[in-house]
């Protein structure tokens, strides 16, 4: 019950759709974890046990990180809402995350992808939504929300709720207008899973977005990972490597932080240094041959 009413908090701040999936997954099986115990029952080890049995079936540290954020989120608003006066999560500890280089895909993969969509069952679609991803660097959760009402094709912009429940704009040029404009004239809300809003643009959830640019890579022959989360990096690293400052790179991607643009710097530095390497006057006038290990 508690559970539900939360939810039902989530909706009244007008938190994306993306956001309540999230939080309704995590409870659930937190729900399932505890069984049916009385909220006040609830201690710091019961929630211990959760992570731990979490951690045991080997899930990406990411994943441990988002049950902990949610659970201590919910914990807090039990205490605000005076059904608790302690919140049994605050001392739940968030794993430490990897930090690393983003990955992204190169020239030729993007156009090998762009082929396979060309070449898809649904060519319009697919080939619309790689251009969409790869130009705006939109997480999947808002390319599935994203909808009719807030797509505006002439002004080459879609206004979207993304991570942190923030509205972003997203901005695309001719090239993707055009997909886009193929796409909605054979789009048929009619053939969308009944689960889906018949506004919806691309008439996919989430993991519907996952799953399309999975048959892409594979019917394309990529051999590297490819997905929605690393068309946005390259989307990024893309930017970044034509000069964009990280200001504008942090506006364009939604992050909250402006250190994310700065690992985006990070990574061009680091490519600059290779092209640097490779175009050594020394080792041109030595005849020396770069050494492409590093």
């Amino acid at each position: 019950d508690v559970f539900t009413q939360y939810l039902k908090s989530l909706r009244r701040r007008n938190c994306s759709p993306c956001t309540i999936a999230n939080y309704r997954g995590c409870l659930r099986t937190l729900g399932e974890f505890l069984g049916d115990v009385e909220l006040e029952k609830i201690q710091l080890p019961h929630l211990r046990e959760w992570i731990d049995l979490a951690i045991k079936q080997e899930p990406s540290p990411y994943t441990i990180w988002t049950k902990v954020v949610l659970a201590r989120a919910f914990f807090n608003w039990c205490v605000r809402e005076e059904l608790l006066s302690k919140s049994p999560a605050q001392q739940l500890d968030k794993p430490k995350l990897p930090r690393h280089f983003p990955k992204a895909s190169t020239d030729q993969e993007v156009r090998s992808l762009l082929q396979a969509a060309r070449e898809s069952i649904h060519p319009e679609r697919d080939t619309a939504l790689v251009y969409f991803l790869l130009e705006t660097g939109a997480r999947r959760g808002a390319v599935a929300f994203l909808k009719t009402e807030n797509l505006f094709l002439q002004e080459g912009m879609a206004s979207v709720i993304t991570k942190g429940d923030k509205e972003v704009r997203l901005y695309f040029g001719e090239v993707t207008k055009e997909a886009i404009r193929k796409w909605l004239k054979v789009r048929d809300p009619q053939k969308f899973h009944r689960s889906i809003d018949s506004q919806s643009v691309f008439g996919l959830t989430a993991d519907g977005v996952y799953q399309v640019i999975g048959r892409l890579k594979e019917y394309s022959g990529i051999q590297r990972p490819i997905s929605p989360h690393i068309l946005r990096h390259t989307s990024a690293t893309l930017r970044v490597e034509q000069g964009i400052d990280s200001s504008s790179l942090q506006q364009i991607m939604g992050w909250a932080d402006i250190r994310m643009a700065e690992v985006y710097t990070c990574l061009s530095n680091e490519r600059l240094k290779r092209l640097a390497l490779e175009t050594s006057p020394v080792n041109r006038i030595l005849n020396i041959q770069p050494n492409h290990s590093h």
